[in-house]
């Protein structure tokens, strides 16, 4: 009597447990069709948007969130299943809509305002005396007209001594003289010819600590400032 009645129960017990994959399934199945739901109409109301749905645009991104996700896991988890027809679509739409959330909140934090970027006095000395800095070209450009280097760089706003040079020298290349300052109010450092610079000419900082030759000295060559 008690073995045929056991193989009923195992039935039974089987068919409860298919059932309840299958339910599992579904419910995969369902909320991640419902998280691509609320994707979609987060972009159909994004596209017609107006300041006061912009907190029903919220809702629509974390239902679709929260769907997305739960989906996802319910469905992944009955892959393995022999019947996983909805458990693979459940689990397709999920990934779309888990990755659709990640691209609109990427997009969101980067039309964020961002906070306005500090330039140090360090930063703006190395564009200053770099190759293709404001005073570096502003000599090269006296070189251009006269065919030398300054002899010392307060020949950039007054006339040079040298006859030759004063016939070409027309006008100043610089109206203020701050202009020949770094931002810690030192005047910027030059020689007409270049020792680090063959050929150029060596244009330097002194640094914030105003000591010529260490280690912070901000210069337009590459390598360890030598003192002069």
């Amino acid at each position: 009597m008690n073995t045929r009645a056991q193989p009923s129960v195992l039935d039974n017990a089987a068919k409860t447990t298919q059932g309840g994959d299958h339910r599992r399934q579904n419910a995969g199945f369902v909320l991640s069709l419902s998280g691509c739901v609320c994707l979609g109409g987060f972009f159909l109301l994004a596209m017609a948007l107006a300041s006061f749905q912009a907190e029903l645009l919220f809702v629509l991104l974390a239902l679709a969130g929260v769907f997305s996700v739960v989906g996802l896991v319910l469905s992944a988890r009955r892959l393995g299943r022999r019947q996983r027809g909805l458990a693979v679509a459940g689990t397709i739409l999920g990934t779309v809509g888990c990755l659709g959330i990640i691209s609109i909140i990427a997009l969101i934090l980067d039309y964020l305002p961002r906070p306005p970027r500090t330039i140090t006095k360090r930063t703006l000395t190395q564009v200053h005396v770099s190759r293709n800095g404001p005073l570096t070209q502003t000599i090269n450009l006296f070189r251009f007209n006269t065919g030398v280097y300054p002899g010392e760089l307060k020949y950039l706003i007054e006339k040079p001594g040298d006859v030759e040079i004063a016939e070409q020298w027309t006008r100043p290349y610089i109206e203020d003289p701050i202009f020949l300052q770094d931002p810690w109010g030192r005047a910027f450092k030059y020689s007409p010819i270049g020792i680090h610079n063959v050929g150029g000419f060596d244009l330097w900082s002194l640094g914030p600590d105003g000591i010529d030759g260490t280690a912070d000295d901000i210069t337009n060559w590459r390598g360890r400032p030598a003192l002069r």
